[in-house]
């Protein structure tokens, strides 16, 4: 197998249509480089011959202690998984695996990794084979998200696998004068700053700025959309920003919990998103919804109502890199490492 480093352009050029995340986009992987402070950004493809059969995108970081931090994503940037996009030539397992296996050892020989190295990739549910990762002495651990299929069903069909009391919710929500509908980049800056406020309120670390938000929305601008809800007055109650990929929809930001008249606004906006993904044309080619949320039990009981599919994804790290991964520890890695580098903040506000 031949393993090479390869430019945002040939990226853009080998990057299949389907099979792939979101942020694999290259002027996505461009914008998390730029906006996470990344040090170096570097794309490994593998051909057998003259076929790809790997992508693996990994942001690069050096501090001043020697320490080496690599990540497919960047933690704290709320992508919730990046990773391996695996295409091997032929369905048989047995030749699966060996392209798994010989593209897995020939990036991380690349990447040269020691004792000092923190390694953290989070795989897609798409990458359903992480073993190569353990025989090189790293360790995996699952989580989980939620896929509802769509598969050309009409929304209504799809409604039958909700749960009752989400059905009535949603059939409540909809003899209400509440307004649901695809919001504006205005809109879309509300559901940011309403997102912030939530995360501030529950004291957590919220790594996102809207120069990035608004950055990533503009660079695919016909692969994103905005949900939002209104009071019949207009005063906006919440929203959601869906970003389009492949054959997939993933919740991206939004989601803060609201009530109308004792409906869950959350409810409406999923439903939406669902409806127009079976019934609107410019959607005909998404045949799945990733709800993420399904590894915290509140988010769990709420999202398992609409009768999705618990999907598997697999996070790789060195070991022991739990605690610097999570977005609260990061943000404490990232100013230390601003603090001895003079780093400069991304800023593009309005």
């Amino acid at each position: 197998m031949n393993i090479e480093r390869i430019s945002l352009s040939d990226w853009a050029a080998e990057l299949p249509e389907t099979g792939h995340q979101v942020f694999h986009r290259p002027e996505l992987l461009e914008l998390l480089a730029e906006h996470s402070g990344t040090d170096e950004l570097t794309l490994y493809a593998g051909w057998k011959g003259d076929h790809l059969v790997g992508l693996l995108p990994v942001f690069i970081n050096r501090n001043p202690l020697g320490i080496r931090t690599i990540s497919s994503p960047p933690p704290g940037m709320h992508v919730p998984y990046l990773g391996v996009v695996l295409q091997p030539t032929s369905p048989k397992v047995r030749k699966c695996e060996r392209v798994n296996t010989r593209f897995t050892r020939g990036v991380l020989d690349d990447l040269e990794i020691d004792s000092r190295t923190l390694v953290f990739l989070v795989n897609g549910p798409e990458y359903t084979d992480p073993r190569p990762y353990e025989w090189e002495d790293l360790s995996v651990d699952t989580s989980f998200t939620y896929r509802l299929q769509i598969d050309g069903r009409s929304a209504e069909e799809i409604m039958q696998r909700f749960s009752k009391s989400r059905r009535r919710e949603i059939r409540k929500g909809n003899d209400l004068d509440v307004i649901v509908e695809q919001g504006n980049r205005a809109d879309t800056r509300r559901v940011f700053e309403q997102t912030k406020a939530r995360f501030a309120e529950q004291d957590e670390y919220y790594g996102l700025t809207w120069p990035f938000v608004r950055g990533v929305v503009e660079a695919i601008d016909d692969k994103s959309r905005t949900y939002v809800a209104r009071r019949p007055d207009g005063e906006f109650l919440s929203g959601i920003v869906v970003l389009y990929s492949g054959d997939t929809a993933s919740f991206w930001l939004g989601g803060v919990r609201a009530e109308y008249q004792h409906i869950s606004i959350n409810s409406l906006l999923h439903w939406a998103i669902i409806r127009d993904i079976a019934d609107d044309p410019e959607l005909s080619g998404i045949t799945n919804y990733d709800m993420v949320g399904a590894g915290e039990y509140r988010l769990s009981k709420f999202k398992s109502k609409f009768g999705p599919e618990l999907r598997p994804y697999y996070v790789v790290n060195s070991g022991g890199v739990q605690m610097w991964a999570s977005e609260s520890a990061y943000s404490v890695l990232k100013n230390v490492r601003t603090w001895f580098q003079s780093t400069p903040t991304v800023d593009r506000s309005d």
